[in-house]
């Protein structure tokens, strides 16, 4: 087995690593909005698919660190899959290596707060914008004629053809 605190090294490379790719998240979340707000399909497109590859990479880097997050957790005498990795670090003597550990966890979960903030923001301009799309849609509909309407005698006439939805609302 090897010895804990290069365990530990190669977790906290790991979790640099997630977190540098969080930042890019964050990053191409506020690129997303911009594209959201400025109505840029092309530039929605292309933040999209880079977003992608960068989520294959961090689902990549998750599966190390949980990897490595079950080998320190077997190296401190921890055995339970469902420890947390905070209570892990609790279990580590060298008070250094424990303190850069909790500092990387932290840095990771201010992180993801973070980008589920922006994430949030991205969903409400979505159901905006799906909103605006729809109202839209509505506006050009020409529903058939359904009302009637009364010539100078005040007999009723029926017309056939159509009616826009603003001719509903005048």
């Amino acid at each position: 087995m090897k010895e804990l605190s290069q365990i530990a090294e190669t977790l906290l490379d790991g979790m640099a690593g997630s977190y540098d790719l969080l930042c890019q998240l964050q990053e191409i979340a506020a690129e997303k909005e911009t594209c959201l707000t400025t109505g840029d399909i092309e530039g929605l497109r292309r933040v999209t698919e880079q977003e992608e590859e960068l989520l294959q990479v961090l689902n990549h880097e998750e599966k190390e660190r949980a990897k490595n997050a079950e080998a320190l957790s077997q190296a401190v005498g921890v055995f339970d899959k469902n420890t947390r990795l905070k209570e892990i670090v609790e279990k580590i003597e060298d008070t250094a290596l424990r303190s850069r550990l909790d500092k990387a966890r932290e840095r990771l979960v201010e992180a993801i707060s973070v980008l589920t903030s922006r994430n949030d923001r991205l969903e409400a301009l979505l159901q905006q914008q799906i909103g605006y799309t729809d109202f839209m849609l509505n506006l050009l509909i020409r529903p058939q004629k359904t009302t009637h309407t009364y010539d100078g005698q005040g007999s009723r006439q029926e017309e056939s053809g159509s009616l826009g939805l603003l001719d509903f609302h005048v």
